[in-house]
């Protein structure tokens, strides 16, 4: 198991207990701001995030963040490693079921990376070559997260799956990893009003 996948399993774990006799959603027109982790199995996207719910069952939420990247030998090359900035845009539906909150809905993320390689040449294994790549990446994905609420709906932590698309848009430099991505999140956010 790699080692960034740890923290967020332990706060699942440890956090399970919290919010179970407190489970309403966040009020209507509610706003709430927090920070956000989420990891894949090249890196990880720590950030802070702002969500406005305009109805009992509806929000949308941005998040500006950082993007640290350890492809290994995942990418086109030998080895990539990475990072950048960047911000999202999504949206959220709410519904209750077996007395908890869930979510489901789409985020678009778009991320500035400046990413490291290192590859051989084809022709003689032995020349290693290395470079530079800067690249515009778009990432729409779906989300499904788990709501867990806590000090009469004033924090919430949210435990969250989300897959899509990792698309370079943009490159300058040689050509690096892109393809499905799949991350793992804990969101732990603070009611506004």
């Amino acid at each position: 198991m790699r080692s960034h996948y740890i923290l967020p399993i332990l706060l699942c774990v440890s956090l399970s207990s919290i919010g179970q006799d407190q489970n309403s959603p966040l009020p209507i027109n509610s706003s709430s701001f927090g920070i956000e982790f989420q990891a894949y199995p090249a890196g990880i996207m720590p950030g802070i995030v702002f969500e406005k719910q305009f109805s009992q069952r509806h929000g949308w939420h941005a998040r500006i963040g950082a993007n640290l990247a350890d492809r290994h030998d995942w990418g086109k090359h030998d080895d990539e490693t990475g990072s950048g900035y960047g911000a999202t845009l999504g949206y959220r539906y709410y519904f209750e079921t077996f007395n908890q909150n869930f979510s489901v809905g789409p985020r678009i993320d778009f991320w500035q990376m400046k990413i490291d390689w290192v590859g051989s040449n084809l022709i003689t294994i032995t020349n290693t070559m290395t470079g530079t790549s800067d690249i515009s990446i778009f990432q729409p994905t779906l989300e499904l997260a788990w709501w867990l609420p806590f000090k009469k709906g004033a924090y919430e932590i949210g435990v969250s799956i989300t897959n899509g698309f990792e698309i370079n848009v943009k490159t300058e430099g040689e050509d690096v990893g892109e393809g499905l991505i799949s991350l793992i999140g804990i969101t732990a956010r603070k009611s506004l009003n």
